[in-house]
């Protein structure tokens, strides 16, 4: 499953030069910027967004998916980080 940007634990940030950071603030999609696990137990609809600042800047798109997020081994040498 993509990114669910509706969730209240989604979060990203646009940098000048650039680039785009897109993750889940609960850490868990090991798969992030791609992926969110398709049942996530943490899942909760972003019900309102008060006190943020919104830009009309659309951020870059995600980059395309490398075969090793489909694969396993992505998340696996992210566990492997910690």
């Amino acid at each position: 499953m993509p990114m669910r940007t509706e969730c209240k634990h989604f979060e990203s940030r646009s940098y000048s030069n650039g680039d785009a950071m897109r993750r889940c603030r609960l850490d868990l999609a090991p798969d992030a910027p791609w992926r969110c696990p398709d049942a996530c137990a943490k899942f909760d609809h972003r019900a309102v967004d008060i006190g943020w600042a919104h830009s009309t800047v659309v951020p870059p798109t995600t980059p395309n998916e490398p075969s090793s997020v489909a694969d396993g081994t992505a998340a696996s040498v992210l566990d492997e980080a910690e």
